[in-house]
C-alpha cells in the first residue's frame, strides 16, 4: 500500500538532512533570529529538478547545514517532490547564501508555485545546538 507524497517527501527530507552531522539536542528559534530566506525555484534539466536560494545568517566560529524539500501538487496526477542539502558550512557572521539543487523524483517539477520548507541546523563546540524552519509558497520559474 502506497503511503503517498507526504510519507515520500518525509523520507526524501530525513536523507537530504541525514547529510548533516547530528548536533547537541536542538532548541527552536525563530526564521528571524538567523534571518533565514528562501528565493523562487528555478526548474532546470525539463523539470528534473530545480534550483533554490537559502540564505542564513549565523554566529562566526560556529556551522551551519540547510535542508530544503519541495512538493509540487498536480492536478492531472501525483504530486512532484524532493529535497536536498547543504552539509555544515562555517560561519562567517554575516548572510551567507547557498544554492541547493533538489532533484525530482518519478514525477518532474513544472512551473508554478510549490511548497517549500526549509530547516537550518547550527551548532558549535561547547554550545547547544540550534533548529530554524521556515515553510512557505515559492513560484517555480523556468531557467533562462
Amino acid at each position: 500500500m502506497s503511503k503517498g507524497p507526504a510519507a515520500l517527501g518525509t523520507v526524501l527530507l530525513t536523507g537530504a538532512l541525514v547529510l548533516l552531522p547530528a548536533a547537541a539536542p536542538a532548541l527552536a528559534a525563530t526564521a528571524e533570529d538567523h534571518d533565514l530566506s528562501l528565493s523562487n525555484g528555478r526548474v532546470a534539466r525539463h523539470g528534473t529538478e530545480v534550483r533554490v536560494w537559502v540564505s542564513y545568517r549565523c554566529d562566526e566560529g560556529r556551522t551551519a547545514g540547510v535542508g530544503v524539500f519541495l512538493t509540487q501538487n498536480r492536478e492531472d496526477g501525483p504530486a512532484a517532490v524532493g529535497g536536498a542539502g547543504s552539509g555544515q558550512r562555517p560561519c562567517t557572521g554575516e548572510t551567507e547564501t547557498v544554492q541547493l539543487t533538489v532533484d525530482a523524483g518519478k514525477v518532474r517539477f513544472h512551473r508554478g508555485s510549490a511548497s517549500a520548507a526549509v530547516a537550518l541546523f547550527i551548532s558549535g563546540p561547547g554550545t547547544t545546538g540550534v533548529t530554524d524552519q521556515l515553510s512557505q509558497e515559492i513560484r517555480l520559474r523556468p531557467r533562462h
